[in-house]
Order: structure tokens, then C-alpha cells, then sequence
């Protein structure tokens, strides 16, 4: 034992310098996940299947999906951040997926675009006309569909035509479909630009203009082609043109390699219809002259010869031949660019163009925007299946401070807990087990750090659980050495026997815990992945500093002479006849468990289940001044359609009191399984934030910036208000204004706020009041004042998140998944370290008793409201967690079984209590300093209406559970089947002495 103490010293020295260096030399040793960092996070889908029926992708690229999907992960990156300055995290994620993270406080989202109805739209119309006067207005609402809001009506549109939305749905999301009059306004609501750039499917095709001769050679002629094509528009107006293109030629499709596409609108004018915009056939080249988006190796901003805005490309070099070859051999014909089934331009070669050229808007002309977005588009490449938006989450910066701050004083507090009570029970050695702790942290934190993991929410859960953990296999060390010193050995003679029969038992516990957090990393998503890695690594660190670690310690303290160890014994009770007791704990357990099913089972989904599981959105809004739970559920009942009627109301409980209101709050809404009333796939529409943004407008904090102007002959006076998440110096918000234009500036902080403050100032005729408001918060977002911290503004809805229907099904079967496969790999487990399958079945049954009894306690929880008690993957986590600490306590007692069995004469049942009775000290202690951290935890999460809040509160209830199920439940399974195997004839040494017990019942 002590032969390699030199050399255990050593690795634990050259682990601590490397964990040191993993958290040191880098700059940001951490990445910091949404929850804690704010951000937005996109999850979608490509649809590969539905692509080959449509002959967008070929019968080979389907079965390379692996690949393609990595090829769109990479154009989306370029899209999003083209000069990789945004930290953004995009992985592949299972076969059809793509999870895109955008860290910090990413806004995105566009200006809300409004137009009016130019006539009369009846209840059952199908199609809307919207005010022509302002074309560009109006050209905002996308070609491709989307949804709008028509006094208080969603309708959902399939195309526009001109200044015409083709409807596809009316009364959407439940809403009345009503008439409308002219007039009346009407509001796209699914208007994101980051959205847009990311389903933008940048197809481009460069296509030879078909003369007559061309059509020929295809056997038709061009009145025959231009029949075909104007009998399926008139059978078909509302769907693309490559739909037509795809028909086979003697079903009505047009000839072989020949196509049809309309031109572009000309800036200022309104579309009109496909079939008045398309000119003339064009012609898909022989392959080797096919050129596409993915083949232009620059693009750049040009101008046409009308100085408008164009697009300059450059082919890549292997491309740039055939290129030339291509033109040269079609002098003086037209030469077509399509851009997403639009003609952009359309103009005669002249010469031959060696590998590169110009894309202009012809007569219609790009604005410099559309060239922007072009060529953003252009650089990255075409994705040829347009995604499908799954599920959406964006976190406020200043929420993701709140929980960082608050986790890391819970964990320091835990901390803090767990060293006084290990050096008050066990005094010098406590102080041992504090050390191992503080380097078992070191490496978990420098672990992660070297693994570039990034640190969530619930994996700071994960870090405060190991701090209660790691005390676990030290306190069966420590209780282990106590009873061998008891049996009157020496120091040394004892501590060897400590750690060598206690090593198994340590060894046993936690991997039986590993194997439920790698199933929880497998089937895991998002932060709750960041749960188990950090789980996961925190047991191997622990392993490693309660068996190396803590040795050590202890050895060189007894080489440098100890002869003796201090520690105070609170367990003395002995004897206790457990298993007396255990008909009585029977019945109560089933009374309880089958209490609390029958009331679980019987909560609707909408009241237990959260949005992970059933799809919806959630959304977290502030209020200017307190405000009573009930005023705000009658404004949010007053939102049209299945909103109003669903949306849960909950507040935030840390912002206030139920007397005088609270400041913030969470509206939830679920789908229930009805997908009807939504987009594809069961998404909603839309996110919700707009809908409760306008439903609470008289009462949601105002900001973050506002601004009122009142005109002087100089210019104007100016006053406003400015809503920071942080409080900050006057002057240096003085001296931001200033920056920005304004005069003989005054600030005040604003009444019932801390972080606001009301301004006064003077500005020239050359700002406007839309101008001011924009060029303030862009002064103020992302700089710091003078004494380095970050001044970040408050939004009013700083919490958002989005989950389809198909999304949360697939999570709550994976869930299920997740927590059989936890109970099957116990019995695996468990049977080959102990090769018998009674030991397996009886923790399994102890596990589900706990499992049950926590569903109860969430249950009750939900049902009072106290407590954000929905059932997510969250919770999925703390049933996991529970699943390993449960079978953790009850494997350190069948160790001790397993030791006696050999060694003792008595029958099964006194052998039962003799190892409960032994390990009872030790039962108690683990379970009390994993009691404490978890109460820490909770107590700090309560109202907050964060994940943690319900996870510690279940952890709570299951750390409970598993304490007694250990006792009451596990031993007497055990000694009931093996009752039932010595009547069957087992020659086991368990069935041997449950046999002997029946012997004894019998004389």
C-alpha cells in the first residue's frame, strides 16, 4: 500500500499543474451555453426524404446524408457568420438536423412591417389584397408564404402574387376567421432576418435562352411548349415552377432540358403574375458546361451600367475553362441567371467571358440591400432543400448573468456546508476529504476546460451534485476505518483495510451512477447534454481523488507519525430489527406510491408535462410596475384563438409578493397534441413573443430606449428613458449621450427602478427621433463604462423558446427510452458484479419506488404551483441522477451482504440487518451532505422559474426516497426472492441462507 505512495504523489501533482493550465492559459478557459450567456438557439430540419420524391437530390446523395448535411451545416456558418467573429456554435445533430447556437444577446429580428387591406375581405375568402400605393411595403410580405394577423384573425398564406396573398389558411391557430373591412391593417408576424438568411435556398442555375431551332431538335415547337405551360399555370397558380418542370414531357412537362422561370419585379413595382413575367424558354446546358452557386469561387459588390447596384463572380479555377468555353460557343445568345426560380438577369453574350462576369437586376434593378443579401447568399452556396424550422430558444444576456451569479454562490455555498460538516464529524481527516474535494474540483473544471465543454445551466446542477457526491465514498472510507480501528488494530493495519474493502464498494456505487448519466448524454440534447458531461467526468474525477487522492493524504500524515484519528460518532444506535418493519414500510410505500400515480396520471398533460414534450412556446415578459397575477391573465386571455385560451400564467416569484404583484412573469403555451392549428410538422407560427408584447402593452416595461422630441428653432429638446439590466455611473452615461449628439445632457434615476434613469438633453436639426433612438442603444449595447462593466439594456421579453409538436414527441419517447435503458443497464450491472440477478431485481424495484414517489412529489408541486414541477428533459436528468444516487446507497449495502454472507452463520435476514446496521452511520452522513448541497441549490432556484428550480426540488424528493427505499424497500426484495429460490432449489449461498431462515420460521 505504501510501495507506490512516491508514485501516486507524483500523478497527482502532474494532474493538478495540468488541470492548472487547461483553466489558465487560455484566455476563456470555458464556453458558456445559452443559459448562462444569453443567445438564441435554432434547431432545424432537412426533409431528405420528400427532397428525392421531388428530384431535388439524386438516389446517391440520399444515402450519403451524413455528408450533405455536413455541406449545409457549412453554408449555413457562412450565411449567419461570414467573418467568423460570432462565437457561433452549428453541429449536425442525428440524421436530418442541424442545431444552430448564436451566444450573447444576438438580435436578429426585423422590423414589424404593416400594410392595410385595399378592399373588403369576406369571412370565407381565399384570397387578401393589400394596399398597392407602397410597393416596397408590400413586397416585404415574402412571395413564399407566411402568416399574418388581421384584427386579431392569423390567416396563414401559401404565395403572393403582386399585392395578392393566396390563402391556405383562415382562422389559423383557432382564431374566428372574420370579414374585414378595407382598411383595416394587416401585420406579417413571421418576419426574422436571421430566419430568412438561414432559409434562403440559394439556388442558381446559369441557362442558355431556347431558340426555335433548339425546341426542334427536342421534337416540339414553341406554340406546343407554350401551351403545356400556360394550361398548368391555369390548373396550378399557387405552386412553384419547378413543379411543372418535373412533369415528364408526354404527362404535360415540359420538353427535356427545357425550362421555364419569370423574370424579376422592377424595383417600385409589384409582382405580377408568373405567367405575364415569363419571356421566353431557356435551356439547360450539356453537364460539363452546368454551372451553379457552389462553383463561383468570389463574389463582390459591382455596379451595372445604369450605376445600380449589381454582383461581380468569379468562377473557381478548375471551372473557369469550361466557363469560358461555355460563353464562347454562345456568342450573341441570351444568358440567363436564375436566382431561387427568378430570372435576375437576362442579357446577350458578346464575347467570351473567361471565368467571370456581372449579375445585374436589368431594367428592374438590385437595391443595395437585395445585393447584400445576394451576395451573402451567393458566398456561402446553395442548400437546395430549404430547412424546416423545429425548435427556437433565445435567452437575454442579462438572465444568463443572473444564473451565473446565483449558481456560482449556491455552489460555494454547498461547498461551504460540506467542509464544515466534514470537519466537524471527522476533524483531520475531515480536512483530508476537504483537500481531495478542492483537487477533485480542479480537475473536473480543468477536464472540462481542456475538453472546450461548454458550461450550462444544469451542468453547473452537476457540479454542486458532485461536490455532494464526492463526500460520499471519503464519509464509507472514514466509516469503514472507524470500525477497524474499533476491532483494535493498528493505524496503519486499518487504513490499508479501509480503502482495500472499501475501494470495491466505492468502484461499484459510481459506476453503477456512470451508466445512467452516459445514457443520459446519449439521448440527451442542448444543456442538458452539458448535465451528464459534466456528471459524467465529475464521477471518474471522484473515483480517482476518494481512492488516490485521499490515500495519500492519509499515508504521508501516518508516516510523519499519527497514531490516531479523531472523529465524532452521531450514529450509535445498533440493533435495530429492520427488517421487522419492513410489512409496515410495504403497505405505507404502497399507499403512497399508488396515491400519488393515481393523482399524477390523472393531471392533464397540459398541467404536468412542459413544452420539451408536447411542443409550444414560453415566453418570459417584465412589467413597468407590479402587477397582480389575475390582470395579467385577463389581458393574456384576451389574445384571439387557442393563446388566450391555453396560455398559462405563472410569475416569476422572486420579483415580488402576491399582495403587490410581481415584475416579471411566464406565459406558457402548449399544443396538446393538436396540430392542426399550426404550421408543418405541428410548429406554431410563431414564437408568441409578439402576441403577449402586444397583449400586455400598457403595462410591459417600457425601453429599452425611448426618446421624445419637442422641436426648438435650434433644433430639439430632447427627454427619454433608458432601461440597463445593471446600474452604472451618470457621468459615464453623460459622457455616451454626448457621444451620440445631444447637449447639456441630465440624467436622473427613474422612479421604482434601479437599473433605469430618465435623461434630458438638446440636439440639432439633423437627428431624428427614429435616429436618436437607434444611435443610443447602439452606444450603449456592447460598451462598458469606466468601471469595466457592461452596459446592456433591458429588454421586456428577455426569455423566449419554441418547440414543435414533432419535437417534443421524439424527446418524450427518448425520455422513456432513456430512463428504461438506466433501469435495464442496473440489473446488468449489478448481476455481474454480484453474480445474482435477486441483487439486481431488488435495486430496480427500489428505483422504481423512488421514481414513483418523485412523480407524486412533482405532482403535488405542479398542482399547488409553488414550485416550476413540469416534467421536461430537466426532470429526465434529476430521474436519471436519482436512478444512479438511489442504487449508489442501496449497492453499498449488498456489498456489505456479499461480504458477511461467507464470513456469518446467521440466515438471510439477520445478515440483512447486520449490514444495515453497519452501514447505518454511513447511510445517514452520505445521505445528509448530499441532502445539503441539493437543499443549497434549491433554496437558492426557488421562484425563479428556472430548470433548476424543479430539477433540485425532484432531487430533493428522490435523495429522500432512496434513502429509505435502501432500507425498506431493497433488502426485503432481496431476501423475498431468495426465499423464493431456496423453494425452488437454488444452491446459491444467499438461497442457502434464506433457506436456513425458512428452516427456522418452520421448528
Amino acid at each position: 500500500m505504501t510501495e507506490n505512495l512516491g508514485r501516486k504523489t507524483t500523478i497527482i501533482l502532474v494532474l493538478v499543474v495540468a488541470s492548472l493550465a487547461s483553466l489558465l492559459l487560455p484566455k476563456r478557459p470555458f464556453r458558456l451555453g445559452l443559459d448562462l450567456q444569453g443567445g438564441t438557439r435554432l434547431v432545424y430540419r432537412f426533409d431528405f426524404d420528400r427532397a428525392l420524391r421531388e428530384g431535388k437530390i439524386s438516389q446517391n446523395e440520399f444515402g450519403s446524408q451524413a455528408e450533405m448535411l455536413q455541406d449545409f451545416a457549412t453554408i449555413i456558418r457562412g450565411r449567419v457568420d461570414p467573418l467568423g467573429v460570432m462565437e457561433l456554435s452549428l453541429r449536425p445533430e442525428g440524421k436530418d438536423r442541424i442545431v444552430i447556437e448564436l451566444p450573447g444577446a444576438a438580435e436578429f429580428s426585423a422590423s414589424a412591417v404593416k400594410g392595410v387591406l385595399a378592399s373588403e375581405v369576406a369571412a370565407d375568402a381565399q384570397q387578401i389584397t393589400l394596399d398597392a400605393s407602397q410597393p416596397e411595403l408590400v413586397k416585404s410580405f415574402p412571395l413564399s408564404g407566411g402568416v399574418v394577423s388581421i384584427e386579431g384573425e392569423k390567416i396563414s398564406y401559401a404565395s403572393r402574387a403582386g399585392a395578392v396573398l393566396n390563402v391556405q389558411r383562415r382562422g389559423d391557430d383557432n382564431t374566428a376567421a372574420n370579414a374585414h373591412s378595407a382598411g383595416a391593417v394587416v401585420e406579417l408576424l413571421s418576419n426574422d432576418d436571421l430566419q430568412r438568411r438561414i432559409e434562403n435556398v440559394g439556388d442558381m442555375q446559369f441557362l442558355i435562352g431556347a431558340k426555335d431551332t433548339d425546341i426542334q431538335r427536342m421534337g416540339s415547337d414553341l406554340q406546343k411548349e407554350q401551351q403545356k405551360l400556360t394550361t398548368w399555370l391555369e390548373a396550378h397558380p399557387n405552386e412553384p415552377i419547378d413543379n411543372f418542370h418535373r412533369l415528364p414531357a408526354n404527362d404535360g412537362g415540359p420538353a427535356p432540358d427545357l425550362r421555364w422561370y419569370p423574370h424579376r419585379i422592377k424595383k417600385g413595382d409589384l409582382e405580377t403574375p408568373i405567367s405575364q413575367r415569363i419571356q421566353q424558354p431557356l435551356m439547360v446546358p450539356p453537364e460539363n458546361w452546368r454551372f451553379s452557386g457552389s462553383d463561383l469561387e468570389a463574389v463582390s459588390l459591382s455596379q451595372d451600367d445604369m450605376d445600380y447596384p449589381a454582383v461581380g463572380f468569379e468562377m473557381v479555377t478548375e471551372k473557369k475553362s469550361a466557363f469560358g468555353d461555355f460563353t464562347e460557343n454562345h456568342i450573341n445568345d441570351s444568358l440567363g441567371i436564375v436566382l431561387n426560380g427568378e430570372i435576375a438577369t437576362l442579357a446577350t453574350i458578346h464575347d467570351k467571358l473567361p471565368g467571370q462576369g456581372q449579375i445585374n437586376g436589368g431594367s428592374a434593378g438590385f437595391t443595395q440591400k437585395e445585393v447584400t443579401e445576394l451576395i451573402t447568399v451567393l458566398r456561402s452556396g446553395s442548400l437546395r432543400i430549404k430547412p424546416e424550422l423545429l425548435d427556437k430558444a433565445r435567452v437575454g444576456a442579462s438572465l444568463g448573468d443572473d444564473y451565473v451569479s446565483t449558481s456560482f454562490i449556491s455552489a460555494l455555498v454547498a461547498m461551504g456546508v460540506v467542509v464544515v460538516f466534514m470537519v466537524g464529524v471527522y476533524r483531520r481527516l475531515g480536512l483530508f476529504s476537504v483537500v481531495g474535494l478542492l483537487i477533485n474540483l480542479l480537475l473536473l473544471m480543468g477536464v472540462l476546460a481542456f475538453l472546450r465543454a461548454t458550461l450550462t445551466l444544469p451542468g453547473v446542477a452537476g457540479i454542486v451534485l458532485t461536490v455532494g457526491m464526492a463526500v460520499d465514498g471519503n464519509i464509507l472510507i472514514f466509516e469503514r476505518l472507524r470500525e477497524e480501528l474499533q476491532r483494535g488494530q493498528k493505524l496503519i493495519q486499518a487504513a490499508k483495510a479501509a480503502f482495500e474493502r472499501a475501494a470495491v464498494t466505492i468502484i461499484d456505487s459510481n459506476l453503477s451512477t456512470l451508466i445512467a448519466g452516459l445514457i443520459l448524454y446519449h439521448v440527451g440534447r442542448g444543456p442538458i447534454r452539458g448535465f451528464a458531461t459534466t456528471l459524467n467526468i465529475g464521477i471518474l474525477t471522484t473515483l480517482f481523488t476518494v481512492i488516490v487522492v485521499t490515500q495519500v493524504l492519509i499515508l504521508l500524515d501516518i508516516k510523519r507519525g499519527t497514531t490516531s484519528y479523531k472523529m465524532a460518532e452521531l450514529i450509535k444506535v445498533r440493533g435495530i430489527d429492520f427488517m421487522s418493519k419492513a410489512k409496515f414500510a410495504f403497505t405505507a410505500s404502497a399507499i403512497v406510491l399508488l396515491a400519488g400515480t393515481i393523482f399524477f396520471i390523472s393531471l392533464p398533460n397540459r398541467d404536468k408535462l412542459g413544452i420539451d414534450f408536447l411542443g409550444g412556446f414560453t415566453v418570459t415578459a417584465r412589467t413597468q410596475e407590479p402587477q397582480l397575477v389575475t390582470k395579467v391573465r385577463e389581458m393574456i386571455d384576451a389574445i384571439p384563438g387557442t393563446i388566450g385560451k391555453s396560455a398559462e400564467v405563472k410569475p416569476i416569484l422572486e420579483s415580488g409578493s402576491k399582495q403587490a404583484g410581481y415584475t416579471k412573469f411566464r406565459v406558457t403555451y402548449k399544443l396538446e397534441g393538436d396540430e392542426s392549428a399550426n404550421g408543418p410538422e405541428g410548429v406554431p407560427n410563431q414564437t408568441g413573443e409578439k402576441e403577449i408584447r402586444d397583449a400586455l402593452a400598457t403595462i410591459l416595461q417600457r425601453g429599452p430606449v425611448e426618446v421624445a422630441s419637442t422641436p426648438t428653432e435650434t433644433g430639439s429638446n430632447v427627454t427619454g428613458e433608458i432601461y440597463f439590466e445593471e446600474p452604472h455611473p451618470a457621468a459615464d452615461m453623460v459622457a455616451a449621450l454626448g457621444e451620440v449628439g445631444l447637449a447639456n445632457v441630465t440624467i436622473e434615476p427613474l422612479a421604482g427602478h434601479a437599473t433605469a434613469y430618465s435623461f434630458r438633453g438638446e440636439v440639432g436639426k439633423d437627428r431624428s427621433q427614429a435616429d436618436l433612438d437607434a444611435r443610443i442603444q447602439a452606444r450603449f449595447e456592447g460598451h462598458k463604462d469606466s468601471q469595466l462593466a457592461l452596459f446592456r439594456v433591458a429588454s421586456p421579453i428577455p426569455e423566449s423558446a419554441l418547440v414543435g409538436a414533432q419535437v417534443g414527441g421524439e424527446l418524450r419517447d427518448r425520455a422513456i427510452l432513456a430512463l428504461i435503458l438506466g433501469l435495464f443497464g442496473t440489473v446488468i450491472y449489478v448481476r455481474v458484479r454480484f453474480a445474482e440477478y435477486s441483487y439486481g431485481i431488488a435495486v430496480v424495484v427500489s428505483l422504481l419506488h423512488d421514481v414513483l414517489f418523485t412523480l407524486g412529489a412533482l405532482a403535488v408541486a405542479t398542482k399547488t404551483g409553488l414550485i416550476q414541477a413540469e416534467i421536461d428533459l430537466s426532470m429526465i436528468a434529476a430521474f436519471l441522477t436519482i436512478i444512479g444516487y438511489s442504487q449508489n446507497d442501496t449497492i453499498v449495502i449488498f456489498d456489505r451482504v456479499r461480504e458477511l454472507v461467507p464470513k456469518s452463520q446467521k440466515p438471510l435476514r439477520d445478515i440483512l440487518n447486520d449490514a444495515m446496521n453497519q452501514c447505518l452511520g454511513r447511510t445517514i452522513l452520505t445521505s445528509t451532505t448530499v441532502f445539503m448541497t441539493i437543499t443549497v441549490l434549491f433554496l437558492f432556484n426557488v421562484g425563479t422559474r428556472n430548470v433548476l428550480e424543479g430539477f433540485s426540488f425532484a432531487m430533493l424528493a428522490g435523495v429522500i426516497s432512496g434513502t429509505y427505499s435502501t432500507v425498506f424497500i431493497a433488502a426485503p426484495v432481496l431476501l423475498w426472492l431468495e426465499k423464493r429460490a431456496a423453494r425452488k432449489g437454488s444452491q446459491s449461498a444467499l438461497a442457502t441462507k434464506a433457506a436456513k431462515e425458512e428452516q427456522l420460521a418452520v421448528t
